[in-house]
């Protein structure tokens, strides 16, 4: 059984990242072959309200938490320059 290279050729694939961070993921569709459409669906910014922020690591220093599970960059950036500013 042979497996074919996959490819995206023929294929436009939106992507919804903000603006700022598609260019990487285009450049990855383009290198398959396929088109990117960049169509920015979110901004991330920092929350104005950092009372959350200060609760969690209140609990992290007390060692109320076991484990911290990011699920993108984008969350670890902010919630680190948000602990700073505190």
């Amino acid at each position: 059984m042979v497996q074919n290279a996959f490819t995206l050729k023929g294929k436009t694939v939106a992507i919804t990242r903000p603006r700022d961070q598609a260019e990487d993921t285009g450049k990855l569709i383009k290198q398959y072959g396929g088109k990117p459409y960049v169509i920015p669906a979110i901004e991330i910014k920092a929350s104005s309200d950092l009372s959350a922020v200060a609760s969690f690591i209140a609990e992290l220093v007390k060692e109320k938490i076991d484990y911290v599970i990011f699920m993108s960059v984008n969350g670890i950036r902010y919630l680190l320059t948000s602990a700073e500013n505190l």
